[in-house]
C-alpha cells in the first residue's frame, strides 16, 4: 500500500474554524457595544428610546442569533474539510448554518429601517425625501419577506437541506443566493447616498456640508461588506466543489460581520452626545490641572469656596489676612510699572486705569490708595 501524500494530508488537516469564531465574537461584540452606547447617548439627551432604538436593538439579537449559530456550526464541522468529519456531525452542522441564514435576513431590513426612520427624523420635512425613504423601507420589507420564505422552503423537504441521504428536490440555491443579495447590496448603497442631496441644500459651509456627509456615510463599510458577501457566495458557487464545510467558512463571518457591523454604523450618528460629554469632561479637567491647582506648601492657608452663598462678613481673619498680603504685593508690582513708564519717558497721565475692585472686610480704619 503506497503511504499517503504528506501535503495532501496537511491539506486536509487545515481548519478555519478558530478564525471563524474570533470573527464572530469581535462583530458581535462591538454590535453589543454601539447599542449600550447609543442607549448612554439617549439617556445623556433626556430622550425617550424612539421606534428605530428598539429596531437596531431587535437587529442586535439577530446579530447574536447568527454568531450563535455560526458558532454551532463550527462546533459541528464548519471550516473543516469534510472528508475529516464524522457524518453524523454533518446534519447538525447544516442545521445551524441554516438558522443563520434566515436570521441573516430578518436582521439586514431592521437596521436599513432604522436608520430610514433617522433620516426621516432629521429630513422628515422634505417630501421627496419621505417618499424615498418609505419606498426603499417597505422593499427591503418586501425583500426580506420573499429571502426568509425562499430560504424555509428551497427543498422540499425541508430535512433534505442538511440530510442528502433521504430522498428530495432543492432549487437552483447558487441562483437564488446571488439574486437574493445582490438587491441587498444595491439598497445598501441607495440608503448611503440618500441624505447626500438633502444635506447638500442645508444652509452650512461647505466644510460643515462635508462633515455632515462624512457622518451619514459611516454606513459604507456596510455598504463593502454586502459587496464582498456577494463575490464570496459567486467565487463559491462557481468552484463546484463539494467540500461545502471547508466552502461555507468566508461566507459564514461575513454573513455575521454585515449585519453586526452594520448596527455599528447605525448607531455612530446618534453618539455625538455622549461624545460631546467626554470632550466637555476632558477640557473641564485640564482646565482644573492648569489653572485651579493648588500649593502644596505646608503654611498655605486654607481657601474658600466662592460659589457657594456664604456672605463675606461671615469669612475669618484668615481671609483678611491673605487680602491683606495678596494688596502689598499688587501695590509694588504697581510702583515697579509705574517706575518702568517714567524711565521710558511716557506720560502717565494717558494711562486709564480702571479700578472697580471693592474690597470687604478689610476692617473700617483700612484703607486703599489707588495711583
Amino acid at each position: 500500500m503506497a503511504p499517503a501524500n504528506p501535503s495532501i494530508t496537511q491539506s486536509l488537516q487545515d481548519s478555519r474554524s478558530y478564525g471563524i469564531v474570533v470573527a464572530n465574537l469581535v462583530v458581535a461584540i462591538s454590535a453589543t457595544i454601539a447599542v449600550a452606547l447609543r442607549l448612554i447617548s439617549r439617556k445623556i439627551q433626556k430622550l425617550q428610546l424612539q421606534a428605530d432604538d428598539f429596531l437596531i436593538f431587535l437587529a442586535l439579537l439577530f446579530g447574536w442569533a447568527i454568531c450563535i449559530c455560526d458558532l454551532i456550526a463550527v462546533h459541528n464541522g464548519l471550516g473543516t474539510h469534510i472528508g475529516t468529519l464524522d457524518p453524523s456531525l454533518l446534519a447538525k452542522e447544516g442545521q445551524a448554518f441554516f438558522a443563520s441564514e434566515l436570521f441573516w435576513a430578518a436582521s439586514i431590513p431592521n437596521i436599513k429601517i432604522s436608520i430610514l426612520l433617522l433620516y426621516i427624523r432629521i429630513f422628515g420635512r422634505l417630501r421627496y425625501f419621505r417618499i424615498l425613504a418609505y419606498a426603499i423601507g417597505t422593499f427591503s420589507i418586501i425583500w426580506a419577506i420573499m429571502v426568509v420564505l425562499v430560504l424555509a422552503l428551497q427543498c422540499r423537504p425541508v430535512q433534505f437541506i442538511w440530510d442528502k441521504n433521504i430522498d428530495g428536490t432543492c432549487i437552483n440555491a447558487p441562483a437564488f443566493f446571488i439574486a437574493g443579495s445582490a438587491p441587498n447590496v444595491f439598497t445598501d448603497f441607495v440608503v448611503l447616498a440618500l441624505p447626500w442631496h438633502a444635506v447638500w441644500q442645508l444652509k452650512l459651509s461647505t466644510p460643515q456640508r462635508i462633515s455632515l456627509v462624512a457622518i451619514f456615510s459611516l454606513g459604507s463599510l456596510t455598504c463593502i461588506i454586502g459587496l464582498v458577501r456577494l463575490i464570496n457566495l459567486i467565487d463559491m458557487f462557481q468552484k463546484a466543489n463539494p467540500d461545502m464545510t471547508w466552502l461555507l467558512g468566508p461566507p459564514a463571518i461575513w454573513s455575521t460581520a454585515e449585519p453586526c457591523l452594520g448596527i455599528v454604523s447605525a448607531c455612530l450618528p446618534t453618539m455625538r452626545p455622549l461624545v460631546h460629554k467626554i470632550l466637555s469632561r476632558r477640557k473641564r479637567g485640564l482646565g482644573e490641572d492648569r489653572f485651579g491647582s493648588k500649593p502644596s506648601d505646608a503654611t498655605h492657608k486654607p481657601s474658600f469656596n466662592l460659589h457657594k452663598s456664604t456672605p463675606y462678613n461671615q469669612l475669618d481673619d484668615t481671609f483678611s489676612t491673605k487680602t491683606s498680603f495678596k494688596t502689598q504685593i499688587i501695590s509694588e508690582q504697581m510702583d515697579e510699572c509705574m517706575q518702568n513708564l517714567k524711565t521710558k519717558n511716557i506720560p502717565t497721565d494717558a494711562i486709564e486705569v480702571e479700578t472697580s475692585t471693592s474690597w470687604l472686610n478689610a476692617g473700617p480704619n483700612s484703607s486703599i490708595k489707588h495711583a
